[in-house]
């Protein structure tokens, strides 16, 4: 999917590094531009993942997991920090969880409608009563 996954992402994220080499070289210690980084790159990465990360390809995923191995590289991203597959899948897994536990969001009363509806079919299919000859 080339419409807005990795091409799109990947050059705005280039932009902001060169932001953060600029910030290096004016003096910021490592650990605030690690902050700098998770707080602008990852979340440019991470926004809307739920929605478009299934859409790409291996190749797409390779590039853009490539350019956080790069940022790992120039010393903005711990290696010992959970990859972007880890992340994404945490972000996905709280979403479903937000989605099936929270009231307050829009599919949490849709989710149980369906659960119910289908349990009442499943209840009336177990004890249907055969006609007896």
């Amino acid at each position: 999917m080339q419409i807005l996954s990795e091409s799109i992402i990947t050059c705005r994220c280039a932009q902001s590094l060169y932001a953060i080499k600029v910030l290096r070289s004016h003096g910021m210690n490592d650990e605030e531009l690690r902050l700098v980084f998770k707080t602008v790159v990852l979340a440019k990465i991470l926004y809307a993942t739920p929605v478009w990360w299934g859409f790409t390809s291996a190749a797409d995923r390779q590039r853009i997991e490539a350019f956080v191995r790069r940022c790992v590289w120039l010393g903005l991203y711990r290696a010992s920090d959970p990859t972007l597959t880890q992340l994404i899948a945490d972000y996905d897994d709280n979403l479903f969880r937000k989605m099936l536990y929270s009231e307050h969001h829009h599919y949490y009363y849709y989710y149980y409608y369906y659960y119910y509806f289908f349990l009442l079919l499943l209840i009336k299919h177990l004890f249907r009563v055969t006609p007896s000859q």
